[in-house]
């Protein structure tokens, strides 16, 4: 017998009796994890059909139904705007509100659509994006859902040409803070007539994302056993700072901290969690972008709200700033180098784009320094 493949297997033997497993899905399985649940699709479809992980949002749950109410039973064409940062929850709101609103009357109609479509394929989509208006000119429903609304560069003559051929019924909508700012000029001298409502989907407190983060846990935990190991009280807390009250951060946080769980089972949690904090360059990240110059801030808006998917270079930024060049690459090679940005080289230039989970902190500081109008 190979005696160094004999030990190997006896060290892989011992080490799967204290429960370290190459695949993370095995881990899971021991964990009596749902996998599905930290994948972001089944996890939106989770929170859509589950008030019960909705926190401190009541108020904003009443607001939408009066106005749905209102317009359905008046006929009075609306807009509802929800707008939050990244990794918020608009989507997964956007959803709970056509569920909550079905459960009322289900057959009432609607079309529902992801403005990100609109984009898919450039001009060669222009014959889908119409033939979509088509069909809502020709039966006109009740209520538009239109996801991500502010992802299209042609959202503002959509939601005119909507409302041009006399649609009278509730149109939904969710947009990022940069994203309505940018457009709600053009909304409000172009339909002017509607009744708009916005709402804002905020930050949790503190206690709420502990109780989000409890409940969540409740939800993916599978069996008899439901309580939130390897997950201690003062991990839990740790998790809801780092997160700064933004539900999809937690998520993201619990699933790095699960998978690298599975391989080094040892890992001090607490430690663990800091790492990672710190290898997607959140870690401390709010009390550092308070700390931003405005030059800087406009720097990083620029960058956030490049139409671009390949993001922005620094020519276009010094063009629109009107900033010195070497001011403006010195900044842009800070926030690479402390991980906020991400560089591509395409050709010669160099493009630049907010990194990962970075995005959400980025919008919060912009938000505050009240750069989005101009």
């Amino acid at each position: 017998m190979n005696e160094q493949l004999a030990n190997r297997f006896a060290i892989a033997y011992r080490e799967g009796k204290t429960g370290k497993l190459d695949n993370f899905h095995d881990y899971l399985k021991m964990q009596e994890i749902k996998w599905d649940y930290l994948k972001s699709q089944p996890f939106l479809e989770l929170l859509s059909n589950d008030t019960s992980l909705f926190f401190n949002r009541e108020e904003e749950i009443e607001k939408a139904g009066r106005l749905f109410g209102f317009t359905l039973e008046n006929e009075k064409p609306g807009h509802l705007p929800i707008v939050g940062i990244d990794m918020i929850g608009k989507s997964a709101f956007l959803r709970m509100l056509k569920n909550l609103l079905f459960e009322i009357d289900k057959d009432i109609s609607y079309s529902w659509i992801n403005a990100k479509r609109f984009e898919e394929g450039g001009h060669d989509n222009i014959p889908k994006v119409l033939a979509w208006l088509d069909e809502i000119e020709i039966e006109p429903p009740k209520i538009i859902f239109i996801e991500d609304a502010g992802t299209s560069l042609y959202i503002g003559k959509i939601l005119e040409k909507i409302f041009s051929f006399g649609f009278n019924g509730l149109l939904v909508t969710t947009w990022t803070p940069e994203q309505w700012k940018s457009t709600e000029y053009q909304i409000d001298s172009d339909l002017a007539h509607l009744l708009l409502h916005k709402l804002d989907i905020n930050l949790l407190k503190q206690e709420d994302t502990v109780n989000f983060f409890r409940s969540y846990f409740s939800k993916v935990k599978i069996g008899n056993n439901k309580n939130i190991l390897p997950f201690s009280e003062r991990s839990i807390e740790i998790i809801a700072d780092y997160s700064e009250g933004v539900p999809g951060i937690i998520i993201e946080l619990i699933y790095e901290t699960l998978k690298i769980l599975s391989i080094e089972k040892d890992s001090e949690i607490i430690e663990l969690i800091e790492k990672i904090t710190r290898k997607n360059s959140i870690y401390q990240l709010k009390e550092k972008t308070q700390k931003y110059s405005r030059i800087q801030k406009q720097i990083l808006f620029k960058v956030l709200t490049t139409p671009d998917p390949r993001g922005i270079s620094p020519i276009e930024i010094n063009r629109e700033l009107r900033r010195d060049r070497s001011t403006i690459s010195s900044y842009l090679s800070k926030f690479v180098s402390e991980g906020i940005l991400e560089r591509s080289k395409i050709g010669k230039y160099s493009y630049f784009r907010i990194r990962g989970l970075c995005k959400p902190f980025i919008q919060l500081a912009i938000q505050e320094e009240d750069l989005f109008i101009g």
